[in-house]
């Protein structure tokens, strides 16, 4: 969305919005403006830079600031999040080969990275996530908006092939004698966990960069 000419500043210096006209996937890539889009139209505006200055396919090149969007393709179910991090410290790296009944073919050779964002959401990110409260001595996930972890999976283009909605609690390797193999509780987790990109399009945008605001 774009602020209106000659907007006027009222209150907290609000600004009247026009929306910007998002193609939609659903409607033959059809042009509609509404200042409440439907959560999967983002994924289409981010792809076509429509109010955004880059779509960032190589997850390495996705940094704070971001935003990061999703759609379960063909449908109109999406989900809309805001980047604050992103750990590339060390990639989690899903095996290549496996005898364990939970390797997922489709992951390997793929790295694994965990984007920290803000959105607004009923079930968050998994445990790592400030929706995670105590109350009446009892722990459960409140809802609403917050802060949680999720997980992304690329190859070896940088593309995203998949992503877990929440993290693992288990590290993915584990020392048996002296040696380090993968974890199979990590390997059950992921596979329980895992939405491939073919099923659900997880994307990224830049937003352009805004004159600053003078008073």
């Amino acid at each position: 969305m774009r602020p209106a000419r000659d907007a006027p500043a009222e209150n907290h210096l609000q600004l009247e919005l026009e929306p910007e006209p998002d193609p939609d996937p659903l409607n033959q890539g059809t042009l509609g403006a509404t200042a409440s889009p439907s959560s999967y139209l983002p994924v289409s505006a981010l792809k076509h830079q429509v109010g955004f200055a880059a779509d960032v396919t190589h997850f390495l090149n996705v940094q704070p600031g971001d935003i990061g969007a999703r759609w379960d393709i063909g449908t109109s179910r999406g989900h809309t999040m805001l980047v604050v991090g992103v750990n590339l410290d060390r990639a989690k790296a899903p095996p290549v080969s496996s005898s364990d009944l939970n390797f997922v073919p489709y992951l390997a050779g793929s790295a694994g990275y965990e984007p920290t964002v803000l959105d607004g959401s009923s079930s968050g990110h998994g445990d790592a996530n400030t929706r995670m409260i105590t109350s009446d001595g009892k722990t459960g996930l409140s809802g609403g908006a917050g802060r949680g972890v999720m997980g992304g999976f690329a190859n070896a283009n940088g593309n995203v092939i998949g992503h877990t909605c929440g993290l693992s609690s288990s590290s993915d390797w584990k020392i048996v004698n002296g040696q380090p193999v993968i974890n199979p509780t990590w390997l059950k987790s992921i596979k329980g966990r895992l939405t491939k990109e073919t099923d659900t399009e997880l994307v990224f945008g830049r937003l352009p960069v805004l004159a600053p605001v003078v008073p």
